[in-house]
């Protein structure tokens, strides 16, 4: 057997491996059941903050217009939960670009002509930057804390180094840093 044909794999708890396959099954089924709801904007697979056996397990996020009602997403589905946002109805980005928001190559846009932009937040006291593509919601004017809603679960890459996949942000080292989320 030559190299190329050697297959790696990583073994995994059995009850974390069916857990997952639970999640996915479950997955499809609510992108099936609302994939013609124009009140969301998407279904991904996220990461909970859950375990089994040992390891994280995926949670279904939903992302949901900010005049839809949420009610019509239940909470969890066979066990697996359900992450609801709802996108903000407002743009601040007039009173903020200077603080909030840094123009990015290939950056979200937020309905304000003029260019794209990515969010600024602080997570545990450090400043972090989204990664370009996954904000749909923009926060008030000012620092915030957490993290803004995204879009989907992409990772894309990161100028500055990922500290937390499942948020897709990159490390910010200083305020007036001219670093970037290469997406």
């Amino acid at each position: 057997m030559s190299g190329e044909d050697v297959v790696k794999t990583t073994k995994v708890p059995q009850k974390w491996l069916t857990y997952e396959r639970k999640a996915d099954r479950q997955l499809e089924k609510i992108k099936s059941q609302h994939s013609n709801n124009p009140e969301i904007i998407s279904i991904s697979q996220g990461l909970d903050s859950r375990e089994v056996a040992g390891k994280r397990v995926s949670n279904i996020e939903v992302a949901m217009k900010s005049d839809a009602d949420p009610s019509v997403i239940p909470q969890s589905t066979d066990g697996i939960s359900i992450s609801i946002q709802t996108e903000k109805d407002e743009s601040g980005t007039d009173s903020c670009n200077t603080g909030d928001f840094w123009p990015v190559p290939g950056g979200v846009f937020l309905d304000q002509p003029g260019g794209t932009t990515t969010q600024k937040v602080i997570v545990n006291g450090e400043q972090h930057l989204l990664t370009c593509a996954h904000t749909f919601s923009d926060q008030d004017c000012g620092e915030t804390e957490g993290t803004a809603v995204q879009g989907d679960n992409s990772l894309g890459n990161v100028q500055g180094g990922v500290i937390d996949k499942s948020m897709d942000i990159a490390t910010i080292p200083e305020y007036n840093s001219n670093e970037y989320a290469d997406y």
